[in-house]
């Protein structure tokens, strides 16, 4: 006796088949799919594409199809480029807009590549958010003068300084107002802390 299937069994195999099928005709179905839309194009001048619906259905799209768009680029890299380029080329201002943008929300992603830049090889990198989390223990002050870092430039500074053997890692990272991390410069934590009157803030 044949087995009854589910609706989502039959819907499974039926998806199975359409992926075999289309695998093994996909340039006859490219090539009409081709014909069909300069056709229906060519009937219906009047039926231009949506531009911002398609522009929110090809975000979707990418968004929910990350690995595909990802191995479509690895497998056309030559096409990629073009693509890049010639979007690049019509869009100069947009995106020299949008980079200013992104400069000035993303302040902190910035100053952590800068600090990782030359150092990447020799002594590791720093972690994403690494300052926001710095600020957060340090109670948003200077850990040496308790300047409130909130309204004050501050400075990322390596607690064992690069000069003296220390890494660009997580954990040899704080922050410091300008003033205190230019009389530091590349002298021993601990040598700064007791020249420093009026000591340091504990580091939890």
């Amino acid at each position: 006796m044949q087995t009854k299937l589910s609706p989502e069994e039959l819907k499974k195999r039926r998806h199975l088949r359409t992926a075999v099928y289309y695998q093994a005709n996909k340039e006859k179905i490219k090539a009409r799919a081709k014909i069909i839309g300069a056709e229906y194009r060519k009937n219906n001048p009047h039926k231009k594409r949506n531009k911002a619906r398609a522009k929110i259905a090809d975000a979707k799209y990418r968004n929910n199809n990350p690995n595909k768009t990802s191995i479509w680029k690895q497998n056309n890299p030559e096409k990629n480029r073009k693509h890049a380029k010639k979007y690049r080329e019509l869009n100069k201002e947009k995106i020299t807009s949008s980079q200013a943008k992104w400069r000035v929300v993303n302040k902190e992603k910035i100053r952590l590549y800068w600090q990782n830049r030359g150092k990447r090889k020799r002594t590791g990198t720093l972690t994403k958010g690494l300052v926001g989390k710095l600020l957060k223990i340090q109670n948003y002050q200077c850990i040496y003068c308790g300047l409130d870092l909130r309204i004050n430039r501050y400075h990322i500074d390596h607690i064992m300084p690069l000069a003296l053997g220390g890494l660009n890692i997580d954990k040899n990272i704080q922050l410091t107002c300008v003033l205190c991390n230019l009389k530091k410069g590349y002298k021993h934590p601990d040598t700064f802390k007791l020249s420093t009157a009026s000591g340091s803030i504990p580091y939890l």
